[in-house]
């Protein structure tokens, strides 16, 4: 199981005043969803992110959460019926924009493909360790292995559900500077080979379905 890091100190210098649409979305859905992945991560680590994931708490709370994402003046991008997630490009606010800095957009993961619960229920989901992270506008939180691996920039494989979206994912973060063992490597090999003709099936409808970039395009 994996040990939690307990909270990071919000008010450290380095994110005090930084990352205000993540702070902003996470307090206006407390209580319902919290963000985690790379943004929660950016702001323990104080890197770059590229855009926001959303995690609901409850199976139902999916349509309260966009309704409100559409009000606060973000704008839903249509994307293909079975996507594992619903993209909403952030509020045409130049002014507000200019003095917070850039939007990106809000990734709503739907709680229908499964991925939804607290925010340890969600990390122990996540395909490498240092993809745990959870920000709920209370706490910031992290599991020992994310830091250090985050730290380190190396990849270890925490839940190998998908052996087929962890291969591509190795690309996404070898762009970002991780390196991965070959241990690691034949690990992932090792549980395709393991899984049945159905079971492979599912994983590349699940890696597909993932594989749509933000403008609806299949990658």
């Amino acid at each position: 199981m994996t040990k939690m890091n307990g909270t990071h100190d919000l008010e450290f210098p380095a994110i005090k005043h930084r990352y205000p649409q993540v702070r902003a979305l996470a307090l206006a859905l407390h209580g319902r969803a919290f963000i985690a992945g790379g943004a929660a991560r950016a702001m323990a680590h104080d890197i770059p992110y590229t855009d926001i994931d959303v995690f609901c708490l409850t199976d139902d709370a999916e349509e309260s959460i966009a309704h409100d994402l559409l009000a606060i003046g973000y704008v839903e991008i249509v994307l293909p019926q079975k996507s594992p997630c619903r993209v909403f490009s952030p509020p045409a606010l130049p002014n507000l924009a200019k003095i917070l800095g850039s939007y990106v957009d809000v990734q709503l993961i739907r709680p229908i493909f499964g991925r939804f619960g607290t925010p340890m229920e969600v990390m122990q989901q996540f395909g490498f360790f240092c993809e745990q992270f959870a920000y709920d506008s209370r706490h910031l939180m992290s599991s020992f292995e994310a830091d250090r691996d985050v730290s380190a920039k190396e990849l270890h494989i925490n839940a190998n559900t998908n052996p087929l979206a962890l291969t591509w994912r190795i690309n996404k973060y070898g762009l970002k500077g991780f390196t991965i063992s070959r241990q690691e490597v034949c690990q992932i090999f090792e549980k395709w080979e393991q899984i049945g003709y159905d079971a492979r099936r599912a994983c590349y409808h699940d890696a597909q379905a993932y594989s749509v970039d933000n403008s609806g395009q299949t990658l």
